[in-house]
């Protein structure tokens, strides 16, 4: 009785055994793909810094979705969407890369037509100038009088025109070069105002927002804020594409800058709220939050691929003054809780 009871205790903690085995091989497989979504988002090529940031928000949300799935369902649609968004960042720094290179290319080709045209130029002048020389030393050898007065007529003459060559040569060239540089000033205002707008909104990214800010309290004007949250942004971005989100957050801004007025500072505060900055009375700011929440509140329509999505966004919106001669310090903590309050807590329905 003692062995069959103790080969029964042992079969019993065998089996429980095996069957824990599954759930360790479970987290292990957990364990593995999240290490490996970590790793692409750590070692992910940066060219464009919105991109990979808004990249690696992606992949972890990803990571979380990974974690949360149940099923075999599940799992395999956070698999295609991990694939998804590395496809799509291939593509976009494919595309990025191909633009630099061709930029870099068109800068080498106009450089190189510029030096050709410097050197060419200079040689040819530089041509002119001996051969006028030769002649000058050739009648200072001579006792005609006739033919040295001749001969320096006819070189003072060529040297005149060999100058007012080089002259226009050079004024082209400066031409050339002011060109070239406008075209690069422009280049580089459309990378600098790329580097600081958010792809998905339109706004200005958080980085040039916190530059504006303390750029405001250094100077120690008083100036107003608005702020904007979209209370229900991690359902919507549940339960449509991002294409269908990223027309809805661009026609948000459209209302926001359609009340404010279209040169209004709008940045992106983090992923579902935004700051205006503004130049407000104190008597009226509370008034325009009031009235932008009812603005912005309510459906939003977006098309995708033929098919028209009504967005509906719970919006909230807060407001914020700093009196001139304020504590800056005081004045930021400030706006992290009024940015804070805005948002649902936690385990809350709305």
């Amino acid at each position: 009785m003692r062995i069959f009871g103790s080969t029964y205790l042992i079969s019993t903690l065998k089996s429980a055994t095996e069957l824990d085995r599954p759930d360790d091989l479970r987290r292990a497989v957990t364990e593995c793909y999240t290490l490996a979504i970590r790793s692409v988002s750590q070692y992910a090529v940066e060219i464009d810094p919105n991109q990979i940031a808004e990249f690696r928000l992606h992949l972890k949300d990803i990571e979380q979705q990974w974690f949360a799935a149940q099923g075999v369902e599940e799992l395999q649609q956070v698999q295609a969407s991990f694939r998804g968004e590395l496809r799509e960042y291939h593509d976009q720094t494919r595309e990025q890369l191909a633009r630099l290179r061709k930029e870099l290319e068109g800068a080498a080709a106009a450089m190189a037509s510029f030096a050709g045209e410097i050197a060419s130029h200079g040689a040819d002048h530089e041509n002119e100038l001996k051969s006028e020389l030769e002649r000058l030393e050739h009648v200072s050898a001579s006792d005609d009088l006739h033919e040295i007065r001749g001969g320096i007529r006819t070189a003072l003459g060529e040297i005149a025109v060999s100058l007012d060559q080089m002259c226009r040569g050079n004024q082209l060239i400066v031409a050339q070069l002011q060109d070239e540089i406008r075209v690069l000033h422009q280049e580089f205002q459309a990378e600098r105002r790329a580097l600081f707008t958010d792809q998905s909104s339109g706004a200005w990214t958080r980085q040039k927002l916190d530059l504006k800010i303390h750029e405001l309290l250094r100077q120690d004007d008083r100036f107003s804020i608005v702020a904007i949250a979209v209370r229900n942004f991690p359902q919507v971005k549940l339960d449509y594409s991002r294409t269908v989100l990223e027309v809805t957050l661009k026609a948000l801004l459209m209302r926001l800058r359609g009340t404010l007025g279209p040169d209004t500072l709008v940045g992106r505060w983090n992923e579902q709220e935004f700051v205006a900055i503004l130049d407000l009375q104190p008597d009226t700011l509370a008034a325009i939050a009031g009235a932008l929440a009812k603005k912005l509140c309510g459906p939003y329509s977006a098309q995708e691929n033929g098919f028209a999505h009504s967005v509906l966004l719970d919006v909230a919106t807060g407001a914020l003054e700093y009196p001139a001669r304020s504590d800056p310090a005081s004045f930021m903590l400030k706006l992290e809780r009024t940015m804070g309050a805005l948002l649902p807590s936690p385990g809350s329905s709305g």
